[in-house]
């Protein structure tokens, strides 16, 4: 239970088989790692297990780290996505993303859970002129794939 929200089993198993589903269309592969940048929410939860389910492998990072050390995180693991939240605390952790897909060969996506354009020139389905592509959390939605061996 998260604020008034609950979720059962049953539905945080479907939510978790849908945005796996979702990322696996997105290219995502197994054992590419994504960088997860997020608070102590009920999204925090469905995102780490759908990665797993889709056979990435979550790199989990503080969220109270900024550039330099996500920075770090994304060259040391060669992460391709991001999942953080637009902007948290007056931070705006999509612009962090942003600068660091700009210089990184790797980071390709960037996930965040707020609806598309709301707090930042990044949100919805975008692309950057670094080629990272941006996309709302919740529109990794699509019908569940046959698991992975």
């Amino acid at each position: 239970m998260a604020g008034g929200t609950r979720i059962t089993y049953a539905a945080l198993n479907r939510r978790v088989d849908r945005m796996a589903a979702g990322l696996r269309l997105l290219a995502l592969r197994p054992g590419q790692r994504v960088v997860v940048q997020l608070p102590n929410v009920p999204g925090f939860v469905v995102t780490v297990f759908a990665l797993m389910r889709a056979g990435a492998v979550p790199v989990l990072c503080p969220l109270s780290s900024r550039e330099p050390e996500v920075s770090h995180l994304v060259q040391a693991t060669q992460a391709v996505g991001y999942v953080g939240p637009s902007t948290y605390e007056g931070f705006d952790h999509t612009a962090m993303a942003a600068d660091i897909a700009a210089r990184s060969p790797f980071l390709r996506r960037v996930f965040t859970p707020e609806a598309p354009g709301t707090s930042s020139p990044y949100g919805g389905r975008t692309t950057d002129p670094s080629g990272c592509h941006y996309f709302p959390l919740d529109s990794l939605d699509a019908p569940p794939a046959p698991a992975l061996p």
